[in-house]
């Protein structure tokens, strides 16, 4: 169940939408009914939340959406994949670093909490009471739900090493003087 975004079929070839900048809200159900993919980018700065963890806008967020009518569940079927590259700060050195993730999700898209309700225990839902999805603010959920809570470099030898060694000896000196 799904698009697949990788490799759509001809029938969504069709309605495959090319953006620059993605839209911030989108008519979700139209969308499914014309089974129609967006891809395109999503600038860091219009996702407030994750701007506030980022270093510097040098960051990029590919969003490819695909939107089908699920007569299983009677709702949208959101099949998203996000590619994103972040200036994080290091929690070890305190430097810039570059984290980089890609995920794919499906969400059932739902009117109301008694339509989630209604859905198997294990589904993905969201819930929108509106004719418009806010996109921007999924994705930045998304995102946000597989961030790092002390993003570091993964290898140990990236870090600023000038930085850790003045903090070893600011450590090492302030323990010393509690102990005279």
């Amino acid at each position: 169940m799904g698009c697949d975004l990788d490799n759509p079929p001809i029938a969504y070839r069709i309605s495959t939408l090319m953006v620059e900048k993605l839209p911030l809200l989108v008519r979700y159900k139209a969308l499914a009914h014309n089974k129609a993919c967006i891809r395109g980018n999503l600038a860091v700065e219009r996702l407030p939340r994750l701007l506030q963890l980022c270093l510097s806008s040098h960051s990029s967020i590919e969003v490819a959406l695909g939107f089908e009518w699920s007569f299983a569940y009677d709702c949208v079927l959101l099949t998203m994949k996000i590619e994103a590259s972040l200036g994080l700060e290091c929690q070890r050195c305190l430097a810039q670093m570059q984290w980089k993730t890609q995920l794919r999700n499906q969400l059932c898209i739902v009117d109301s909490n008694t339509h989630a309700n209604q859905l198997p225990h294990n589904t993905d839902c969201y819930v929108c009471a509106s004719d418009k999805m806010p996109i921007a603010d999924l994705i930045e959920d998304e995102l946000l739900l597989v961030m790092p809570q002390q993003p570091m470099h993964e290898n140990r030898d990236e870090c600023d090493l000038d930085f850790i060694n003045y903090l070893n000896h600011y450590r090492y000196r302030k323990q010393r003087s509690k102990s005279i």
